[in-house]
């Protein structure tokens, strides 16, 4: 008897454990649908957010790039006034000049249209809309100084100019300083002109730190300095050379000094916030191997000189 009832009590256990078995089986199994539910549902928001997030047309290009090839143009911000040989107007009204073709090709090298900015009467005017970002680049033969680099983004020069002198020949002979006369006006309290709002004011003013720099239009000084009511006038050999040219006369009255070991760079200019576009143009004159000096200009633009080609 006691045999019968231990083995009706094993059947049992052994059914009670194989229902446990089946109904944790069927616990697990069923467990798992929503889970795995949940992580297509997950991989699917995964995968719309990636696709809102895929860049646009031109967004991996910098801030500063995409603006320009988003509008499709560059705007380039000159001089108000001609400024021969670096800008000029045709008689249909269509600019040209080193500056203007220069300026072209960059746009022609982007892929973009070029628009010009020609609300700026002076350089200082000029250097404020390359600052507030009015203008993608300004270029008008800016000379690249210090205190400019304060404001703006300078790319390497595409001209370099010489700086130069003009004095006044009495005053030469009478202090003995025909050969060269830089030595004496370093420490001489005398007046030298520079043209009114150029880098020259700067330019002299560090050469000359004894002497009155005098502002004014480039006609009005170099008058002065044939009078002799100032000393000399200072501007870039191009500018000295091209008044020659065209005033022979001035040769009695006045000596040229070109200042071998003071240069003029030429630069193109962008606001401070363009870094990608700065480095972008300074590639482009790299390549293109573009560095031009006076005489450089003076043979592409003779009819400057008033020279028959």
């Amino acid at each position: 008897m006691k045999k019968i009832v231990i083995l009706i009590f094993l059947v049992s256990l052994v059914l009670s454990l194989s229902a446990d078995q089946t109904t944790t089986g069927n616990e697990n199994k069923h467990s798992l649908k929503p889970s795995k539910f949940n992580s297509v549902k997950t991989n699917l928001r995964q995968q719309e957010s990636f696709s809102k997030k895929l860049p646009s047309k031109n967004s991996d290009y910098p801030a500063d790039i995409k603006k320009i090839v988003d509008r499709n143009k560059i705007i380039a911000g000159i001089l108000a006034d001609d400024k021969p040989p670096f800008i000029m107007t045709g008689k249909n009204g269509e600019l040209y000049g080193v500056d203007i073709s220069l300026s072209k090709d960059i746009a022609k090298c982007l892929g973009i249209e070029i628009e010009f900015n020609r609300k700026a009467k002076s350089y200082p005017e000029l250097l404020e809309l390359a600052a507030c970002g009015e203008v993608d680049f300004i270029i008008s033969k800016i000379s690249r100084t210090f205190d400019r680099a304060k404001k703006v983004r300078f790319t390497k020069p595409y001209i370099i100019f010489r700086q130069a002198l003009l004095l006044n020949k009495v005053y030469a002979v009478k202090n003995k300083i025909e050969e060269y006369p830089v030595t004496h006006l370093r420490s001489a309290k005398v007046k030298i002109g520079a043209r009114l709002k150029t880098s020259y004011v700067d330019y002299a003013k560090e050469m000359f730190k004894n002497a009155e720099i005098i502002e004014g239009e480039w006609d009005e000084i170099v008058k002065k300095a044939i009078k002799g009511s100032i000393i000399a006038v200072m501007r870039d050999e191009y500018e000295i050379l091209k008044l020659l040219k065209k005033n022979p006369d001035y040769a009695l009255y006045l000596s040229v000094y070109v200042l071998k070991d003071k240069l003029d760079h030429i630069s193109i200019a962008v606001p401070s916030s363009s870094s990608h576009l700065e480095s972008w143009l300074n590639l482009y004159l790299e390549t293109n191997e573009y560095k031009k000096n006076a005489t450089d200009i003076i043979n592409e633009y003779p009819e400057v000189f008033g020279m028959k080609e």
